[in-house]
């Protein structure tokens, strides 16, 4: 037969295997949700520097736009621009 301290301490052991796995996998729902909303707030912020671009190039003549290229200043100055 099985003593009392030997359930006791099995149920111990239990218990203290349910709380250690509980709280593992809380932590991992937590990261996770935290990986999401970093990847989510990174993604709106480059969304909103690529529209903040997007209304500068488009408001740039065609030789300024040759020029914020690299382009030379005689090559962007040329008439075929």
């Amino acid at each position: 037969m099985i003593s009392f301290r030997l359930w006791v301490s099995l149920a111990g052991a239990g218990v203290i295997l349910v709380l250690v796995s509980a709280s593992h996998i809380y932590a991992y729902r937590a990261g996770s949700e935290a990986g999401r909303r970093d990847a989510l707030s990174k993604s709106v912020e480059l969304l909103r520097e690529r529209n903040s671009i997007n209304e500068k190039v488009r408001g740039m003549s065609p030789a300024d736009l040759c020029a914020a290229l690299g382009g030379l200043p005689d090559e962007c100055a040329s008439d075929g621009l």
